[in-house]
Formats: structure tokens, sequence, C-alpha cells
């Protein structure tokens, strides 16, 4: 781990690109991960200035974190994995309810 600034190089010009090495070499295997962490990372670094780092919460508007944020954020994200399940059960009860009635 590390700061931003240990992972960056700054030209004469004053333009900071990324300047990221690894402990070995990265194998082919690995380049799309590699491909994957630039993209995430962006193609240039941030600005930095000697501002401190804070924390900020972005399922509030205020940026401030609340078990009531984390409860709805994650209840909602549980239900929506669900439904489709529910859905495919509710069909298969109906089908065998139909199927069987029949007999």
């Amino acid at each position: 781990m590390g700061s931003i600034q240990q992972f960056t190089t700054q030209s004469q010009s004053g333009q900071r690109d990324w300047n990221i090495r690894f402990s070995r070499e990265i194998h082919n295997s690995e380049m799309p991960q590699f491909a994957e962490l630039l993209q995430a990372i962006g193609p240039a670094p941030p600005l930095l200035n000697n501002a401190a780092d804070t924390f900020s919460w972005s399922l509030t508007p205020k940026g401030n974190f609340t078990v009531q944020s984390l409860y709805e954020h994650l209840s909602g994200k549980l239900v929506w994995q669900f439904i489709p399940a529910a859905i495919f059960w509710t069909i298969w009860l109906e089908r065998n309810r139909r199927y069987y009635r029949k007999k």
C-alpha cells in the first residue's frame, strides 16, 4: 500500500503519469487484469494537493454514513437478487398445480 504520489511521476512540464512498478514481470495471462486496473484508475492520476483526505459516503446526499442508508442499500440489492428465483418458483408451483389437477 502507499500513497498515489508513490505511483506517479511528474514531467518537467508538470504533467503527472502513472508509474506502476511490480515486484515481478507481468505474465501474458495477467494482461487483461492489468488492463482492467488501468481502466479503473483512469488514464491520468488525480491532481494532488496538500488537503487532508476525507471520507465520503456515496449513499447519502451529504456524504455522511448512516445505518439506514446502508440497510436500504443492502436490503434493496438482496431483494432484487431473489426476485428471479421467486418468479421461477411461483411459475413452477402454478404449472404443477395445473398439471396435476388434470389427473
